[in-house]
C-alpha cells in the first residue's frame, strides 16, 4: 500500500491527489508544495488531523514562512476537516473500483494512476452550488478526452488496440474513472441510508473489526428461499467515525454501512 495526500478546498471542493514515499515531515511538506501550494498559492488556513508529521516543528515553521493557519482537530478520521473526510472517502473508493475494473480489462496501469484519476473525476463529475469543482475554479468544463462528435477514425479505432499506448490508455482511464466516482456516490448513499436504520450491533462487537478482516455481508435475495448472506469478504478499509467500510467480494470492491 502507499500514502497518497489529498488536498481539497472547501468553497469550490477542488482537490488534488499526491503520493507520498514516506511519512517524514519533508516528505509531507514536499508533497503539500508538488500537489498544491506550486499551482495555487498557500492556502490561508490548512485544516488537518494530528497525523505526526503535520504536528512537527519543521511543518510548523514552514507553515509560519507561508502564512498558513494550521488548524488540527482529532487524531482519528479527519474529523478536524468533515470536508476533506467525505471527499477522501468517495476517492479512495473509487480508486480501488478503478484499480478493479482496469485490471480486469488488462489495462496496464499502476496505483498512482487511479487515485490521481479518482481525484480528477471527482473534480470533473461532482458538483457543489451547481458548479463542478473544475468549472469552479478554471471557469469552464474542461473538454473529455474522447469527443462523440470527433469523426476521425483515429478517435474511435484506439478502443481495438490490445496494447494501448499512453494516450489511449488516458482515454480508457478516465472514461472508467468516471463510470467509478458516479457508482461510489451511489453506494455511499445507501450506505447511509443502511446507517439511518436501527443500531443492530453493540459498538464492542464493531470495534473488534480490523482492515483486513474477512466478513460476510448482507444482499436482498432475489427469491424468498435464498439466503442473503454472501462471504467471505475482505474488509479493505473501515471507517469507524462514519460506521462505514469498503469491503471486496468476488474481486469487486463496494461500500456498506455497518448499522
Amino acid at each position: 500500500d502507499k500514502t497518497h495526500i489529498i488536498l481539497i478546498d472547501e468553497c469550490i471542493r477542488y482537490c488534488t491527489a499526491t503520493r507520498m514515499n514516506s511519512k517524514l515531515s519533508s516528505e509531507w511538506l514536499s508533497a503539500l508544495f508538488v500537489g498544491w501550494v506550486k499551482f495555487f498559492g498557500p492556502m490561508t488556513i490548512l485544516d488537518s488531523d494530528q497525523e505526526g508529521a503535520i504536528t512537527s516543528d519543521q511543518v510548523g515553521i514552514a507553515c509560519e514562512k507561508f502564512g498558513i493557519k494550521l488548524d488540527l482537530g482529532g487524531s482519528y478520521g479527519h474529523t478536524a476537516a468533515p470536508v476533506a473526510e467525505r471527499r477522501l472517502a468517495l476517492i479512495k473508493l473509487c480508486a480501488v473500483k478503478l484499480r478493479a475494473s482496469a485490471q480486469k480489462s488488462g489495462l496496464p496501469i499502476t496505483q498512482d494512476m487511479c487515485v490521481e484519476e479518482a481525484g480528477m473525476a471527482a473534480n470533473l463529475m461532482l458538483t457543489h452550488g451547481g458548479f463542478s469543482p473544475a468549472q469552479a475554479l478554471t471557469g469552464t468544463q474542461p473538454r473529455d478526452f474522447y469527443d462523440p462528435d470527433n469523426q476521425s477514425l483515429s478517435a474511435c479505432t484506439g478502443i481495438l488496440e490490445t496494447t494501448p499506448d499512453a494516450m489511449e490508455i488516458a482515454i480508457r482511464l478516465r472514461m472508467m474513472a468516471k463510470d467509478c466516482i458516479l457508482l461510489s456516490v451511489v453506494e455511499d448513499r445507501m450506505a447511509r441510508a443502511e446507517n439511518a436504520k436501527i443500531q443492530q450491533f453493540k459498538p464492542e462487537d464493531l470495534a473488534k473489526l480490523i482492515d483486513g478482516s474477512n466478513i460476510d455481508i448482507w444482499r436482498e435475495p432475489e427469491h424468498k428461499n435464498e439466503t442473503g448472506w454472501r462471504g467471505p469478504a475482505e474488509l479493505i478499509k473501515l471507517c469507524k467515525s462514519d460506521n462505514k467500510g469498503i469491503v471486496q467480494w468476488h474481486g469487486m470492491p463496494t461500500i456498506i454501512g455497518f448499522s
